[in-house]
């Protein structure tokens, strides 16, 4: 998922996400284990941003905030954040990119945590430009 998308594209995904998936069960629209893991880190991230009028959809500070404040302070290309997922030996291996390299653990801890509570274990996440 590219950022910033259109607010029709903002509220397509969060219907999406919502009609589909709920934690701990595959989603019925999904094909793969790959692709509901994908889905669950679009929709963590989309938690990040707001619908906007003007621009489509712009990063919510707020919700940041309230995620862990230092995410602020980590070396992000908001415009374009995104993921790629890939099956690992023993677990998955998610790349967020558009983020520094090693340098940002607040980010990879909020997605991992997450992840992890759904059920994708084990996860390791890193960043990459």
């Amino acid at each position: 998922m590219h950022f910033p998308m259109t607010r029709a594209q903002w509220q397509h995904n969060r219907a999406l996400y919502q009609s589909c998936y709920s934690p701990g069960d595959m989603p019925t629209c999904l094909q793969n284990e790959s692709e509901a893991i994908h889905l669950a880190i679009d929709w963590l991230l989309v938690r990040l941003y707001r619908p906007d009028v003007e621009i489509g959809c712009v990063l919510d500070r707020d919700a940041v905030r309230h995620i862990d404040p230092q995410i602020l302070d980590e070396p992000i290309n908001w415009g374009d954040l995104s993921a790629d997922v890939e099956r690992a030996e023993d677990g998955w291996t998610v790349t967020l990119e558009e983020a520094a390299d090693g340098h940002c653990p607040a980010l990879c801890a909020y997605i991992k945590s997450w992840l992890e509570r759904w059920g994708w274990k084990p996860v390791m996440i890193q960043t990459t430009w």
